[in-house]
């Protein structure tokens, strides 16, 4: 199964997420984590996350 690139139109999290919050990256990744509570979405999310981290 191959992971989803970067569209997640049922997937607001990034957005929803506070940019001071974004600022810790492993914070962020425990508080999505925590908030999806599904492992395929959650690694999709990490992945996103991080990527969106780098072009900031």
């Amino acid at each position: 199964m191959q992971l989803m690139n970067h569209s997640f139109p049922l997937f607001p999290l990034p957005q929803y997420v506070p940019p001071k919050l974004v600022i810790s990256r492993d914070y962020a990744i425990l508080v999505l984590l925590k908030l999806v509570n599904i492992d395929y979405y959650g690694l999709t999310c990490y992945v996103y996350i991080t990527l969106d981290l780098k072009l900031w």
